[in-house]
């Protein structure tokens, strides 16, 4: 049984701008929602001290240094994360 719609132009293009409207507004308030819990996270890290080391100074004053720990001898170096390594004196 075939039935025959009449479908005019207008109406496909209303319909496809309405759906998009939907899943553009759907996207910006996941978007939105993800950016908050980063912030609250990075403000967490800083108030907290989450992943900072003994070279920082405090969560606003962070050294920019890694801790690394060479496993054979246990000497530790700082690294700056491009290549460089300076051997760890503690006083």
């Amino acid at each position: 049984m075939k039935t025959n719609v009449n479908v005019d132009e207008e109406s496909v293009v209303k319909l496809g701008a309405a759906f998009t409207c939907g899943v553009l507004n759907e996207l910006c308030g996941w978007a939105a929602c993800l950016l908050v819990l980063v912030f609250l996270f990075n403000v967490g890290r800083w108030c907290f001290g989450w992943g900072m080391d003994d070279s920082n100074k405090s969560g606003w004053e962070r050294s920019g240094f890694t801790i690394m720990t060479d496993n054979k001898t246990g000497i530790q170096y700082l690294s700056d994360g491009k290549g460089g390594l300076v051997r760890r004196e503690t006083k």
